[in-house]
């Protein structure tokens, strides 16, 4: 069976725990996956994967019909990678993590949820080390979270330097409030 890795780059933030990882959950619990999944939770604090799962636990706002068996299940899978996002030479470990966490070919979706001014870093850098490569036929995604851009010119500017780095295919846009 194939494996999609969900990396959540901004990790130890609210917007992850509390409706992110939830919704991840929902979708996990009711069977909606076509194939395996892997949530890798990447930031700068310095956890490890037990800590990152009890911040999951204390903080995630899990559906009322939530199957705590099927939790335990899903939160076996939880990785965590302490990253510093403005470092290029920690991108190349968490490349070697990810692939190291996946012990196979894996999908990976990279959804940035993070300030704003950390979107274009944070691509240049996946970029950089080969993270965005799809030649090998696996999927490879951004989905780029919060406000594009502060006004029309700047999400056009955002749009463009994306668009230089990644497919159109590759790049999703979402405000949370609207998704």
């Amino acid at each position: 069976m194939e494996l999609t890795q969900v990396i959540f780059l901004g990790a130890s933030g609210d917007l992850t725990a509390r409706k992110l990882i939830p919704a991840l959950f929902s979708a996990f619990q009711d069977g909606l996956y076509p194939h395996d999944i892997q949530v890798v939770g990447v930031a700068r604090r310095p956890w490890d994967d037990v800590s990152f799962r009890e911040h999951l636990v204390k903080n995630a706002l899990l559906p009322k019909n939530a199957d705590l068996a099927k939790w335990q299940t899903f939160l076996n899978s939880v990785r965590y990678v302490q990253t510093h996002l403005e470092t290029a030479a920690d991108f190349q470990a968490l490349g070697a993590t990810l692939e190291a966490a996946a012990g196979r070919a894996a999908h990976r979706v990279f959804y940035l949820a993070v300030k704003p001014e950390l979107f274009l870093p944070s691509v240049q850098n996946l970029a950089a080390v080969g993270l965005l490569d799809q030649s090998t036929g696996l999927s490879r995604r951004v989905v780029v979270e919060k406000p594009f851009g502060m006004d029309l010119p700047s999400a056009q500017h955002l749009n463009g330097e994306l668009l230089k780095i990644l497919d159109e295919n590759q790049l999703y846009r979402i405000d949370h409030y609207l998704g």
